[in-house]
């Protein structure tokens, strides 16, 4: 059971993640209309 909760807590994380991404690229892309293809650097800059 102990292991089932991290596994739940782990991929709540990681698909909060994920949403936070997509909801990014969405607001930029709705607001300016281009494509911001900086976007993942910032991501991978920000990972670091």
């Amino acid at each position: 059971m102990d292991i089932f909760v991290q596994q739940l807590v782990n991929s709540l994380s990681v698909a909060s993640v994920t949403i936070l991404i997509g909801i990014g690229i969405t607001l930029i892309f709705g607001l300016a209309g281009i494509v911001n293809f900086a976007h993942g650097e910032f991501l991978m800059v920000g990972g670091m």
